[in-house]
């Protein structure tokens, strides 16, 4: 057994354990929600929302026809569930207005983003900016067993303005058929630093049963001009209902096999790899480097 196959090991244990932690304490006294995320004014479902309690690690996502389910305990019944998708404008309810019995029909309003207008010159320079290759794997699962997580790395552009074309993540090891994977590029917080607001107005994301290798996101149709030089990239990842259940049954046997994908990256000293464990949750610095792309044109 190698030291990567080791850690893995350790790892999946120890989350594992935290998973019985929280659960066994509070199963006894389970809610559970059921409903369906819809377009303000159309019967379509929005697939992949964000939907979580706030100030807490309890969190799923809605399905691609936009269908949900949460569980949760009881003593959350007074706090508030925030839904929320790129795209549309977030919305938060108390978790005590929702039926427990019915399925609950909620309705999400676009969101509009005013775009600043670009004058394109006829000569075109082409950048490729990130890091091709990588020695390591890297399994990023604080939260595999709710809904699934995601990382994001900060990039410099050499000028500006400058359109991001694609970007692109490498696997080191996917175990999910389907891994469906979502790509969102954010502006950088001039305070902390840490990932902030998303400069694509819409829902980007792929489902992919390829075991290894890149995974590329064309991003040329949503015309994403930015003007600074540093940005984020991130990778978010979402773990259907069947997969959340294969890995809360191997929880319950305290058995290791927890399903998820792993990434290709480079140890490093520097502090340039970001981690959110659901998406409202706060972002984290991590030492490492992703092996992850961005192809920019001038």
């Amino acid at each position: 057994m190698n030291k990567w196959d080791m850690i893995k090991i350790y790892l999946q244990l120890g989350l594992i354990g935290l998973y019985f932690g929280v659960s066994l304490s509070a199963s006894a006294q389970q809610l559970i929600l059921r409903g369906k995320v819809l377009m303000e004014n159309e019967d379509t479902g929005v697939p992949y929302v964000t939907i979580g309690i706030l100030n807490s690690n309890i969190g799923v996502y809605s399905q691609e026809n936009g269908e949900f389910q949460i569980e949760f305990p009881l003593q959350y019944l007074k706090d508030t569930i925030q839904f929320s998708c790129i795209g549309y404008q977030s919305l938060k309810m108390a978790l005590n207005k929702l039926s427990q019995k019915e399925t609950n029909t909620i309705r999400l309003s676009t969101k509009t983003v005013e775009i600043e207008e670009v004058i394109v010159t006829p000569k075109k320079k082409f950048q490729v900016i990130g890091l091709e290759k990588g020695n390591s794997g890297m399994i990023l699962f604080n939260e595999s067993l709710y809904s699934g997580e995601a990382v994001a790395i900060k990039l410099q552009s050499s000028r500006v303005p400058f359109q991001i074309n694609k970007g692109a993540l490498r696997f080191y090891d996917n175990q999910l058929e389907p891994f469906i994977a979502r790509i969102r590029i954010m502006s950088v917080d001039s305070v902390t630093g840490l990932p902030k607001d998303d400069l694509i107005n819409q829902n980007v994301y792929q489902k992919t049963t390829r075991k290894k290798g890149w995974l590329e996101f064309n991003l040329e149709e949503y015309e994403v001009w930015l003007w600074e030089d540093n940005f984020f990239i991130c990778f978010e990842w979402i773990l259907t209902p069947e997969y959340r259940k294969k890995n809360m049954e191997s929880a319950r046997k305290k058995t290791s096999n927890i399903l998820q994908p792993s990434f290709q990256f480079e140890p490093s000293t520097s502090q340039d790899l970001y981690l959110r464990m659901f998406n409202n949750q706060e972002w984290s610095r991590r030492s490492g480097e992703l092996v992850a792309r961005v192809w920019l044109e001038y």
